[in-house]
């Protein structure tokens, strides 16, 4: 895909974001049901997954969170139910990672699976406040 090309197909992005702005809907729409209606495979959605990948996961997702995470009253979450439901979850999510990565496989050792429970369970807590701060943003 040649760069033209490339600046076209994000022109026509941007016109129809504008264009569903000023009817009144949500550019973010319109920018999905473009994206919808290209096809998946090669050569366009192919081209267009590889140049745009290292923009997403780079720069626009980063500008997210840290947004979505500026706008958070980080001391209002302990207070009232929502900090309980919030403990709870992660506990769970403790638990069923603990269970799935050492007692389901019991394939090697104790102490491998303990380590490879305790990795899998950090990650469902960074999933659970991710979770939490774009929920009370949102």
């Amino acid at each position: 895909m040649k760069e033209s090309q490339f600046f076209a197909i994000l022109l026509v992005v941007l016109v129809s974001g504008f264009c569903a702005q000023t009817l009144g809907q949500s550019s973010g729409l319109a920018s999905f049901m473009l994206g919808v209606s290209v096809p998946g495979g090669p050569p366009l959605g192919s081209s267009l997954v590889n140049k745009l990948d290292s923009i997403a996961t780079g720069i626009l997702l980063p500008t997210k969170v840290a947004m979505s995470g500026l706008s958070v009253d980080i001391f209002s979450i302990g207070r009232g139910s929502f900090g309980v439901v919030l403990e709870f979850f992660i506990i769970l999510g403790y638990v069923g990672k603990f269970v799935g990565a050492d007692v389901v496989p019991a394939e090697g050792e104790a102490r491998d699976d303990v380590a490879e429970a305790s990795l899998t369970e950090t990650e469902t807590a960074e999933e659970a406040v991710t979770e939490a701060v774009v929920a009370t943003v949102e």
